[in-house]
């Protein structure tokens, strides 16, 4: 299982491959994983999101023996009672587990398949309709096929990026570059120093509030010509924000409504290509001619802001 936007770590169709530990994650997948013997955590800090609120494992004292690799000494111990703590770096810890591990035993493979079917069974993509937008999850489906085994992403902090963390099947050679701490206005600059240093194409999704906060990073994309597909979710909300009101306050939202400007042509006053996508029917189109162009294009995606997350909606949070 790989932590928090980090996907790209193992090829998510390995049988071995158990998930992403992001948020919102089914009580049922957290449940399944708790039925494990020893956890190995490496390279983690074993945040509140990678451990599902201190559950996986669990705080202070974890239902299975703990193994924390970590390269600050500080981290370890702090939170959880750890069985070893190793202060090393964790990608020679693996290096060195690698070379003198003997094959595992036998006896997990029902388990194994199991975890690996629960995250294919979440990751099944099931087109889904409303009134208000798009369903985000309709424009990570068409990723899906036209996602090249190269491509680098990269996401702004939004509950737009949980569509991909959820449907989108990640390669070892892709790579998916996120703010781990949630901060905002990564996603464009992001895409940009990305394209510019790996020359590789780079798909980048980022929310209307961080658009507006680093998309005029959208002119170097510009002066120099790169291969950058930047999607702007627009539910003209602070949708983050929104979701955590719809909570914790029912019925008394605040502060996260957006007066957004038209963001293709915005894009296109950069000088990039601006597309639109309003409706379903609008997205194969709109992906099309952006991989197709050799410099940046922007597509502003009117998304749903009924369907909040790719685990909830607005009404579903209302009922509850």
């Amino acid at each position: 299982a790989v932590s928090f936007r980090q996907q790209d770590l193992l090829d998510n169709e390995h049988p071995l491959f158990a998930g992403h530990l992001g948020y919102l994650l089914p009580k049922q997948q957290v449940a399944t994983y708790q039925e494990s013997d020893l956890i190995l955590a490496v390279g983690t800090r074993l945040g509140d999101v990678t451990t599902q609120g201190y559950v996986l494992p669990t705080a202070p004292q974890p239902r299975q023996k703990l193994i924390h690799v970590y390269d600050d000494a500080a981290v370890l111990g702090a939170v959880f009672a750890t069985d070893l703590a190793i202060a090393a770096d964790p990608v020679a810890f693996l290096e060195e587990l690698a070379a003198a591990a003997a094959p595992p035993a036998g006896g997990h493979a029902a388990w194994n398949a199991r975890l690996h079917r629960q995250w294919a069974d979440l990751a099944a993509w099931t087109p889904q309709h409303a009134e208000d937008g798009v369903v985000f999850g309709s424009v990570i489906a068409a990723l899906r096929r036209r996602a090249a085994a190269d491509a680098v992403f990269t996401t702004d902090a939004g509950n737009f990026s949980g569509w991909l963390a959820r449907y989108f099947p990640f390669r070892a050679s892709q790579r998916v570059l996120g703010p781990i701490s949630g901060a905002m206005g990564f996603g464009v600059p992001a895409a940009v120093a990305a394209a510019l240093r790996l020359e590789r194409r780079v798909i980048c999704l980022v929310g209307d509030g961080g658009m507006l906060m680093t998309g005029n990073e959208l002119a170097v994309a510009v002066e120099r010509r790169l291969p950058l597909v930047l999607i702007v979710a627009n539910n003209a909300s602070y949708g983050t924000i929104r979701l955590h009101q719809e909570k914790a306050f029912p019925g008394r939202r605040i502060a996260t409504d957006l007066a957004n400007p038209d963001f293709a042509r915005l894009a296109q006053a950069f000088g990039a290509a601006g597309l639109k996508v309003e409706c379903d029917g609008d997205i194969e189109k709109a992906l099309d001619a952006a991989f197709a162009a050799p410099g940046p294009t922007v597509i502003e995606v009117r998304t749903s802001l009924e369907y909040i997350s790719a685990f909830t909606t607005i009404g579903a949070l209302a009922r509850r």
